[in-house]
C-alpha cells in the first residue's frame, strides 16, 4: 500500500531536482514504450498543456509506485474499460471520485490524483480533460494494485 510518506518522499526528490520527474518519465517511456503509445494515441481530446500535466501524473505515479508491472498492456486496458464504464455510470468528477475511493486501498494515491485534478484559479485542464486525465491515472493505481 502507498502510504502518504512514499509520495511525500518522491515530491522532495521532484523539489530539490526539477528536471527528476522529467528524467525519470524518460525512462519509463523507454521501459515502456507501448503503454506510452497508448496513452499518445488516444490523448486526442487533450490540449498540450493537458497532456504535459497527464504524462507528468503518470511519471509521478510510476515512481510512487516503483513500477514493474506494465510489461502486460492487456491488463492496463481492461482496466481502463471496467473504469469508463463506472464513469458512464455516474454524473460529474466528484461522484466518479467519490466511487473509487469507497472501492480503492490505495486512497492516499486516489487522493493525490484527485487533489491533482481540482479546479483552481489558474486552471488550464477541461472538463473533459479532467476525467481523462483521472481515468489514466486510477487505471495505473489499478494495475498496480491488482500485482499487490
Amino acid at each position: 500500500m502507498i502510504t502518504e510518506k512514499h509520495i511525500e518522499n518522491v515530491l522532495l526528490k521532484v523539489e530539490k531536482d526539477h528536471s527528476f520527474l522529467a528524467d525519470r518519465i524518460q525512462f519509463y517511456s523507454k521501459k515502456y514504450p507501448a503503454f506510452f503509445r497508448h496513452i499518445n494515441e488516444e490523448s486526442f481530446i487533450l490540449s498540450g498543456k493537458e497532456i504535459d500535466y497527464l504524462v507528468g501524473l503518470i511519471g509521478f505515479i510510476l515512481e510512487v509506485t516503483v513500477a514493474d508491472y506494465l510489461e502486460d498492456g492487456d491488463l492496463f486496458a481492461e482496466l481502463e474499460e471496467e473504469n469508463w464504464t463506472i464513469v458512464d455510470s455516474l454524473t460529474g468528477f466528484k461522484s466518479v471520485m467519490d466511487h473509487w475511493f469507497s472501492e480503492t486501498q490505495e486512497e492516499e494515491l486516489l487522493a493525490y490524483i484527485e487533489d491533482s485534478l481540482v479546479e483552481d484559479e489558474e486552471d488550464f485542464i477541461s472538463k473533459e480533460g479532467r476525467l481523462f486525465i483521472a481515468v489514466k491515472c486510477k487505471t495505473l493505481v489499478d494495475v498496480f494494485t491488482s500485482f499487490e
